[in-house]
C-alpha cells in the first residue's frame, strides 16, 4: 500500500505510515487506530458483530464493541428508521380502532 517515490517497498510499513501521516498533516493518529476505523466501517456497512469479531481475531464481542466507534450520523439514521415504524404502527392502530368501534357500536 505504501511505497517509496521510486516504487520500491518500504522496509517497515509503520515508517511509511508515519511519513504519510506527516505529509497529510494528520496528527495524533497511530497505525493501530486503523483497526478501530476498520471495525467501525465494517459495522456501519452492515457486517454483523460476530463477523467483525472474527476478522479482528477477538475472543469475545466485548472487545469488538470497544473497537467499534459508530459515526453520530449513522446512529441518527438508525434511530430515524423507527420513525417510519412508529407512524405505520400508529396508523394501523387507529384503523383497527375504527374497525372495532364500527363493529361493536349498536345500531
Amino acid at each position: 500500500m505504501f511505497r517509496k517515490s521510486d516504487g520500491r517497498r518500504w522496509g517497515s510499513i509503520r515508517t511509511a505510515f508515519v511519513k504519510a501521516c506527516r505529509r497529510a498533516g494528520i496528527k495524533d493518529f497511530r497505525f493501530h487506530d486503523l483497526r478501530h476505523t476498520a471495525a467501525s466501517h465494517m459495522l456501519m456497512l452492515g457486517a454483523r458483530l460476530i463477523e467483525v469479531q472474527e476478522v479482528l481475531g477477538h475472543k469475545n464481542d466485548r472487545m469488538t464493541r470497544r473497537y467499534a466507534h459508530l459515526d453520530p450520523s449513522f446512529k441518527r439514521r438508525t434511530v430515524e428508521r423507527l420513525e417510519a415504524l412508529s407512524t405505520k404502527s400508529a396508523q394501523a392502530e387507529v384503523n383497527y380502532e375504527k374497525d372495532v368501534v364500527s363493529v361493536d357500536t349498536p345500531r
